[in-house]
């Protein structure tokens, strides 16, 4: 069980709950550091993601309730210094466009898939001193990925070092896009099976090429067109839709108007 092992750590999202008073309720002596401390990110601290080493008798475990949606964790064999040095360097990695992104490599939800998009070289690259991650998964388990080996540890100085391939990128995207249709089958309350999943992928994409990109402008869309798309071909909502001087909030506001009453 990772709450026996000594070199077991926690990263807890502080941008999502209150990650220092949560954990000193429950631990007297943790070791804490928040990794945003002595980086260029330092001005947004109090959003940092927090790494946690909870002390031999930490009362954490108990109340895991109280914060497994906002954690991930790990083992390793290394110091809490340098656990931390690591993941500072992997706050922000390098996209194939040369931009950098954020990693936010301390969410339950995004972890597991970056890592599986990554082949064991890079997955141990990207690990450095971290031999295995932990995940939450089916309450009250956490799920394991292990990383066969160790590599080179890196330092906040290294920031941005981790590569992301196009071919990561492309999973990255495909697993995202899939995580949403699944939300939202939810949110319509359809039926998440191939034939649902298949007529909101192309939902998804006829919102995209009217230019909404966001996940509740889609959503919104969705909402508006699913059972109605003949009324959606007729010229008055095309044209809304065309319209490059609306926003997407009152392109949507005027598609539902024009969906439930016409030229009313």
């Amino acid at each position: 069980m990772m709450a026996e092992s000594v070199t077991s750590y926690l990263i807890l999202d502080g941008a999502a709950f209150d990650a220092l008073k949560t954990v000193y309720t429950q631990d007297d002596s943790p070791w804490v550091d928040w990794l945003y401390r002595g980086t260029r990110h330092e001005p947004a601290v109090d959003a940092s993601p927090l790494l946690v080493k909870p002390s031999a008798d930490s009362r954490l475990w108990e109340a895991e309730d109280d914060w497994v949606d906002y954690a991930v964790g790990l083992e390793s064999p290394a110091g809490p210094d340098l656990v931390a040095a690591h993941l500072r360097s992997l706050i922000s990695v390098r996209l194939p466009s040369g931009q950098f992104s954020y990693c936010r490599f301390y969410s339950g939800g995004q972890l597991p898939v970056f890592l599986q998009a990554m082949d064991e070289g890079a997955r141990q690259a990207f690990s450095g001193p971290i031999q295995t991650w932990y995940h939450p998964g089916s309450k009250p388990s956490w799920e394991a990925i292990q990383v066969s080996g160790s590599a080179q540890s890196r330092t906040a100085d290294d920031e941005g070092w981790f590569q992301v391939t196009p071919e990561q990128l492309d999973r990255l995207n495909q697993s995202k896009a899939n995580r949403f249709l699944s939300k939202l089958a939810r949110h319509l309350e359809m039926d998440p099976g191939p034939a649902t999943r298949e007529r909101l992928r192309q939902t998804m994409q006829s919102a995209r090429q009217h230019g909404f990109e966001s996940e509740k402008d889609i959503a919104r869309y969705a909402e508006l067109i699913l059972g109605r798309e003949e009324q959606l071909a007729e010229t008055a909502c095309q044209d809304i839709l065309a319209d490059p001087t609306l926003t997407n909030v009152e392109k949507l506001g005027m598609l539902d108007h024009q969906l439930a009453y016409g030229g009313a």
